[in-house]
């Protein structure tokens, strides 16, 4: 998901000037769990969350890469990847729908555990593969806010 890219513009005597930009490397999940790294010197990391238990609002903040923060950054990246990964899963196995109202459920239960998380998905119908990939969903969720908040 990099992305780098050359800009000109004139100079004064009219000869075209190439700005480099840095490359970057993102991830953007359903549950609004992001990352953006900028990768210049030194790096930068652009980390999001949802802000309580919404997917519109988020807590985002920029965080410098060094040797305080990261061992947080590594792990909140580590934790967004399988949040995306297992919002795929889920979403091929089912509908945009059950996708997001699941999310909802583990953001309105945010230190629900997991027979708490099966007992609320049975109640609207969600069993098998499905309830368990919510469930683990809602794990990646817990750890990646605990990263964002130590990064």
């Amino acid at each position: 998901m990099g992305s780098s890219s050359i800009q000109l513009e004139a100079a004064s005597s009219n000869q075209p000037v190439a700005l480099a930009r840095a490359t970057t490397t993102g991830e953007n999940t359903f549950s609004s769990y992001e990352y953006t790294i900028t990768h210049s010197s030194p790096e930068k990391w652009n980390i999001t969350m949802p802000k309580g238990d919404s997917v519109i609002q988020k807590n985002a903040k920029t965080v410098t890469y060094k040797s305080s923060t990261k061992s947080n950054l590594n792990q909140f990246k580590q934790s967004v990847d399988k949040i995306n990964n297992l919002e795929l899963l889920i979403l091929g196995g089912t509908s945009i729908t059950l996708l997001l109202s699941g999310i909802a459920l583990v953001l309105s239960l945010p230190t629900a555990g997991s027979s708490t998380l099966t007992t609320a998905l049975a109640a609207v119908g969600v069993y098998g593969n499905v309830a368990r990939q919510i469930i683990q969903l809602s794990t990646e969720m817990k750890n990646a806010k605990i990263y964002y908040m130590r990064a």
